[in-house]
């Protein structure tokens, strides 16, 4: 499928070469994407493995965990490895439920526009975005740690992780 508006291109990035972050914003009918991306979504679809289903199903997945946590009070949000940002991201997700919550994203991939709005629709100020190397995650870890955590917090770590160097996930998690 080919996009009739190609997104602004950041400074630095190869669109070029697909990117996994852009590969399931694609799956997800996002709009963050380029030629390369649905290129290679194209051909992985041709798979047996369905990828838009599970894209989509890990996201519905996503949506419901947080809206769950939220109801149990939690308003605080450690977003790991949130790539683009997809709407409805974690904290509007939460903000359905509990007005004013707000995650701190964290990212490897890509360098997310994060769209951080209350309930009126009004900006509340940046919201943070860590971006880490694939080397360490130490900037990720001194940042959270130094943030003002007023409550308890829910960890998000739904999203893809098909860039990292990490493997597969422990069946032990």
């Amino acid at each position: 499928m080919i996009s009739k508006h190609e997104p602004r291109v950041p400074e630095g990035v190869d669109v070029t070469r697909p990117s996994i972050a852009r590969i399931y914003d694609y799956l997800l009918f996002g709009k963050d994407n380029f030629a390369a991306d649905r290129a290679a979504a194209d051909e992985l679809m041709q798979s047996r493995l369905d990828p838009r289903r599970l894209a989509l199903a890990n996201r519905a997945f996503l949506r419901r965990a947080v809206r769950f946590a939220a109801r149990q009070g939690i308003s605080q949000f450690l977003d790991l490895g949130s790539g683009l940002p997809t709407s409805p991201s974690v904290h509007e997700c939460a903000r359905e439920v509990v007005p004013g919550s707000a995650a701190l994203s964290t990212t490897r991939t890509c360098r997310p526009r994060r769209r951080n709005h209350n309930a009126s629709s009004k900006p509340v100020g940046p919201a943070p975005t860590i971006k880490t190397s694939s080397a360490s995650d130490a900037p990720m870890a001194d940042s959270v740690i130094g943030l003002p955590w007023r409550r308890h917090a829910a960890i998000a770590a739904a999203q893809s992780r098909g860039g990292s160097r990490a493997g597969p996930p422990s069946r032990d998690v």
